[in-house]
């Protein structure tokens, strides 16, 4: 291939550009002069339409001097104009003739929509995650019974209803609606069928698992708490189940395949599966002693108990003789704040081996993670 040299530009072919450029200039600068002048005489003749109209006088006619040299674009223009003009003239009622709809304002309770058996979608995660406290109340409420009539719920309908609940905990404000809120949920095991419970329970450490690196350092306390009564309340059902050994190999099989187990890819969970394996023991001594009863809401009275934020309805109200008043629950029936307390109970020696074993599993797996080791047996 060959390159061609071209010669040097000579001073008429600087001059020949030089006019050229600026006659691309002259000529720019003339439509644009046109085309304001045009939109001036539009802008003018609009004006004295409306004028006229408004004086019942006849529009004025094209001045003949000046010929009307408009096409139909711009009459187009024009009338779109004028119209625009008089309405904005006569201000927002003929914009807007009715009221606009009353905005956040509901008649009479939420009513949660329930999936049915024709229907393929599951509405509640949708409902739990909403922003309205009112809409999540009646949501869990609704999603409380459904499930404790259910004998078996698919895993991604589970995952859904997860989803819909971390999120409610996600915009429950105030440290008394928090842990109002992680008391109910982590009660609804009691509630349940077996298999519900272990699935409910499961892809609770799951999806735990997989949003902990997104919670920032602003909503970390809320689910900590979160995640130590979920604990307490799987503890709970096996002491309610007289530690039954199969009742307590399945939690801690849920518990050492959902929760404990590591090297998850694409998983940062190491704060989770620490403060499980932190809380775990001291709740089971708490289940054990008959002290993992929580006192929800707060005292308004006391100057030593803030409020943290959280509602009217939260509060342990007092009547003149100084004791709580019963308070309504979502489904309209007096409870009170305080649970009862629970008989102290003596855990099983075979129990613990259960639990210490997903734990032992837990270990060997995170300290050989490419050996075969058997797995091994703590036994007293």
């Amino acid at each position: 291939m060959q390159l061609r040299i071209l010669p040097p530009p000579t001073a008429a072919n600087v001059r020949s550009l030089l006019l050229r450029q600026r006659r691309r200039i002259v000529v720019g600068a003339r439509r644009r002069t046109e085309v304001s002048s045009k939109a001036r005489l539009s802008y003018a003749r609009t004006h004295s339409h409306v004028a006229a109209e408004r004086s019942g006088d006849p529009p004025p006619l094209p001045s003949a001097s000046r010929p009307d040299t408009y096409t139909t674009a711009t009459m187009k223009l024009k009338v779109k104009s004028h119209v625009q003009q008089e309405r904005n003239m006569r201000g927002h009622k003929d914009k807007f003739p009715t009221a606009p709809p009353p905005l956040g304002k509901r008649e009479g309770p939420y009513t949660p929509k329930v999936p049915t058996e024709d229907e393929a979608v599951n509405p509640f995660a949708k409902q739990l995650a909403s922003g309205d406290k009112e809409i999540r109340d009646a949501t869990f409420a609704a999603l409380a019974k459904w499930l404790g009539v259910k004998s078996e719920v698919p895993l991604l309908d589970m995952k859904k209803i997860w989803k819909g609940l971390f999120y409610a905990m996600w915009h429950a404000d105030g440290w008394d609606v928090q842990e109002e809120l992680a008391e109910q949920i982590g009660g609804v095991v009691h509630g349940l069928k077996h298999k519900v419970m272990l699935t409910y329970l499961g892809v609770f450490y799951l999806t735990a698992r997989r949003e902990w690196v997104g919670i920032d350092r602003h909503r970390m306390d809320k689910y900590l708490l979160l995640v130590r009564r979920v604990t307490s309340h799987a503890l709970r059902y096996c002491a309610d189940r007289s530690w039954k050994l199969d009742v307590v190999q399945d939690i801690a099989l849920v518990f050492e395949k959902a929760a404990l187990v590591g090297n998850t890819k694409g998983v940062v969970d190491v704060g989770l599966r620490l403060h499980v394996a932190e809380l775990f023991f001291g709740e089971l001594r708490k289940v054990a002693a008959g002290k993992d009863w929580v006192e929800v809401g707060c005292d308004p009275d006391d100057a030593n108990e803030p409020n943290g934020g959280a509602p009217r309805t939260v509060f342990r109200k007092k009547n003149s003789n100084g004791k709580e008043n019963a308070r309504k629950d979502e489904g309209g029936v007096h409870t009170k704040n305080k649970q009862k307390k629970h008989k102290p109970t003596l855990v099983p020696t075979e129990a613990t081996e259960l639990f210490l074993n997903a734990f032992a599993t837990v270990l060997v797996r995170v300290a050989f993670p490419k050996s075969r080791l058997p797995v091994l047996s703590l036994s007293w």
